[in-house]
């Protein structure tokens, strides 16, 4: 499932301000480089929301600079989206992706695998249930 009835079931249960995390390939880009067919769905109730707390949480952005994301995005989504993309925040992480999560806040994080580990940190928050699958074939 991707798209703005999922962001809306699954918002549903929190309340005031959260951050998002996003993965890039499988979540913004298809397996192949292409943007994915149903972004803009997913991509402006997410904006509409949550501007200013969205964050990358992917292998292209690791080092707090999104240089090297936004260079992977600018040819393969449209221009309006790569606008809002431009507008997503740095994380800072070294070997799992959960490194660049505040658990002081409420989250969610979009991504089509995250390792053993990471799930092994987010169950030691309470909050598996915070990372939400997207399937990178839809």
């Amino acid at each position: 499932m991707f798209g703005s009835k999922l962001l809306l079931s699954l918002e549903s249960r929190y309340t005031g301000e959260m951050n998002i995390y996003s993965d890039v390939d499988g979540v913004i880009l298809s397996k192949s480089g292409t943007q994915k067919p149903h972004l803009r769905e997913f991509l402006l109730p997410l904006f509409e929301k949550h501007a200013g707390n969205i964050y990358w949480l992917t292998t292209h952005c690791k080092e707090n600079d999104t240089r090297r994301v936004l260079s992977h995005l600018k040819t393969n989504v449209e221009e309006d989206l790569f606008q809002l993309l431009f507008t997503v925040k740095p994380t800072t992480w070294s070997t799992l992706k959960t490194e660049g999560i505040d658990f002081t806040q409420p989250f969610q994080w979009y991504d089509d695998y995250i390792l053993e580990a990471e799930k092994e940190v987010l169950k030691k928050h309470n909050c598996l249930e915070s990372w939400i699958y997207v399937n990178p074939l839809q």
